[in-house]
């Protein structure tokens, strides 16, 4: 009695597997594997492309270095154009006036 309440305990449960589209472990396990292959692939590409960003942003980033340097050069030049020009003209004034 115990063995034909477990066949159809089996029974029912295949049934009702082939009826609600629930795949064996096996199938799933397959499944599994193919997305993990799947996400390994995208995300390779993915580190691919973000390493290659980071090179660009890096090699810009040393680029903006050398032109703000040279941004400060110019300024420390023109400042002091500006303070000599107004020193002279202070001392011509004030040498004019005497």
């Amino acid at each position: 009695m115990t063995f034909s309440v477990d066949f159809d305990i089996i029974y029912l449960i295949e049934f009702l597997i082939q009826r609600t589209g629930i795949t064996y472990m096996t199938e799933l396990t397959n499944k599994d594997h193919e997305d993990i292959m799947e996400l390994d692939k995208r995300m390779s590409t993915h580190e691919v492309m973000c390493e290659e960003r980071w090179r660009t942003c890096f090699s810009r980033l040393d680029d903006i270095g050398s032109d703000i340097s040279r941004l400060e050069t110019i300024a420390i030049g023109a400042c002091g154009t500006i303070i000599v020009g107004s020193v002279s003209v202070i001392l011509s004034i004030f040498l004019m006036s005497s």
